[in-house]
């Protein structure tokens, strides 16, 4: 699921977040959990001002 999310962030120009992404997957594959609370955290951050951005976006142009 990070992979994905790495590359939805991409599509979007999240670096920051595409970059926690990446991490929490290569952490995940290494079994570093304990490692992951604060990729998790930035990418969270990230998608709490794209998510509602993109909905008003969609509303404003009559496609949501």
């Amino acid at each position: 699921a990070a992979h994905v999310m790495a590359s939805a962030m991409r599509t979007f120009g999240l670096h920051g977040a595409q970059d926690a992404a990446r991490r929490l997957e290569d952490l995940g594959e290494s079994e570093q959990f304990e490692e992951a609370a604060p990729y998790y955290a930035e990418l969270k951050a990230e998608i709490d001002v794209v998510v509602p951005a993109a909905t008003a976006l969609l509303q404003r142009s009559g496609a949501g």
